[in-house]
């Protein structure tokens, strides 16, 4: 899911991965936020209480 580069952004698209999330409840929900050169990663699954939160650099031109 692309959003806006702004904190009002980032807080909605996350707010529409929940929703989404929890309406498809057979897939975990995954956000990816990116900017300058750093990507945040976050996979949930609600069902089995796992998160995995990643924060990498991204190669310039990516």
């Amino acid at each position: 899911m692309d959003c806006p580069q702004t904190a009002d952004g980032m807080w909605e698209a996350f707010e529409t991965m929940f929703v989404s999330g929890t309406e498809n409840a057979d897939k975990p929900v995954r956000v990816v936020l990116g900017s300058e050169g750093l990507q945040f990663a976050m996979n949930l699954d609600l069902d089995a209480a796992l998160a995995q939160i990643s924060l990498t650099r991204v190669p310039a031109g990516k």
